[in-house]
């Protein structure tokens, strides 16, 4: 069997912290016809950021779907990226490829858990899921947490309970 995509950077997990001060600049992620894991990210693997400040991505896109099956996942960071305190700026990047079910076109899901995510000019073009988002997954800042998508845009067809920008619960606490 064909073992699934989980991420190309990891900088933390969702149970380890990850390192501050990381810059990541001008990558293209090719994932076309590949499928990623549960919670993965194109770009940075589940927990990127977690409990660490400072960290920029800077003009990154991602091509490829994040298939129903891999829910929460995301097209430049995946699940729980800058938990606990976290803070990551996400600048100028894009995703194309349809977003599946809790998954985020930049964040995947719970992206800002008790931390804070930043983006801005960032876009998506492919169609929206369920409870999906074009920007953000589903409880991005939960509990606690603060996110923010500035001049950012999505082109695809949103789905049922989805948002163009932030995934259902969004800022639920």
């Amino acid at each position: 069997s064909q073992s699934r995509y989980d991420g190309f950077i990891e900088n933390g997990q969702e149970g380890l912290a990850g390192q501050e001060h990381i810059y990541i600049y001008n990558l293209v992620i090719n994932g076309d016809g590949q499928t990623t894991q549960i919670g993965a990210g194109w770009l940075g693997k589940k927990g990127y950021a977690n409990a660490a400040t400072n960290n920029y991505i800077v003009n990154c896109s991602s091509i490829g779907e994040l298939s129903s099956g891999a829910v929460g996942s995301g097209g430049i960071v995946g699940a729980f990226a800058a938990k606990n305190g976290g803070s990551l700026y996400i600048r100028g990047c894009s995703s194309s490829g349809n977003i599946g079910e809790n998954s985020g076109g930049i964040a995947g899901s719970y992206a800002a858990q008790n931390g804070g995510v930043t983006c801005e000019e960032c876009y998506t073009t492919g169609n929206i899921g369920s409870y999906a988002g074009g920007i953000f997954g589903s409880y991005a800042a939960y509990s606690n947490g603060y996110i923010e998508a500035l001049k950012c845009y999505t082109t695809g067809t949103i789905g049922s309970n989805a948002g163009g920008i932030f995934g259902q619960f969004a800022g639920n606490f």
